[in-house]
């Protein structure tokens, strides 16, 4: 939750210029339309998706593999069979994977977060695809 805030403030700034921009031009309003058009809310939010995904491919791939959530709560993102980083390619893949089951796939991305409930290493079903461990610092 805390880098979503983190990573959603960008995205809140920038619908609140782009609205504040689109209100100062004169144009009649129908109802359920907004102030900011389609193709600007589009850029945006494809904009916001490519922030989390560098975020969390640095943040999680490289330095000390901790987001700012991790390191709040002292936690950090290492290679499975090594107390090393993952790496900017496995975090890309680490966040993409995450986006994608998420994004299209709700409930196998719920299922992924419970996969440490079951599992002996504690890893999610992509921290086994990736072959990284969350551990505690």
């Amino acid at each position: 939750m805390i880098d979503l805030v983190a990573c959603s403030v960008p995205l809140w700034i920038a619908f609140t210029i782009a609205g504040a921009a689109a209100a100062r031009s004169p144009r009649v309003l129908h109802p359920g339309e907004g102030t900011v058009s389609d193709a600007v809310a589009t850029a945006l939010v494809l904009s916001w998706i490519a922030l989390l995904l560098g975020y969390f491919t640095v943040l999680n791939g490289r330095f000390r593999g901790q987001t700012l959530g991790n390191f709040a709560v002292g936690l950090a993102v290492r290679d499975a069979g090594q107390d090393r980083t993952i790496g900017l390619l496995r975090g890309f893949f680490r966040f993409l994977l995450r986006l994608v089951l998420y994004g299209f796939f709700l409930i196998p991305g719920v299922v992924n977060d419970l996969f440490p409930l079951w599992t002996k290493r504690r890893q999610t079903l992509i921290d086994k695809i990736v072959r990284s461990v969350v551990v505690k610092r």
